[in-house]
């Protein structure tokens, strides 16, 4: 198991985006809205699947990732429980 699988179910976990520069979040509990590449350069995807680039507001391009134990539903399901 990676670190972006759920511990639960095996499907990608949430994950947080912060800024690499400044630490600023980009996003909080994503799921399959963003997507990060292997520069660490970070995407918004939308319903259409359209991506566009993220830029921090300090203007740094480069974002971390960190993933959660599990993915939103798990993690509801274990809210719950």
């Amino acid at each position: 198991m990676s670190d972006k699988e759920c511990r639960r179910c095996g499907n990608e976990s949430l994950a947080d985006y912060n800024c690499a520069e400044c630490g600023e979040n980009a996003a909080f509990d994503s799921d399959e809205s963003h997507s990060i590449d292997t520069t660490g350069f970070l995407y918004e995807i939308d319903a259409d699947g359209d991506s566009s680039q993220q830029i921090c507001s300090c203007g740094n391009e480069v974002f971390e990732v960190i993933y959660h134990e599990y993915c939103s539903w798990c993690q509801h399901q274990v809210d719950k429980g």
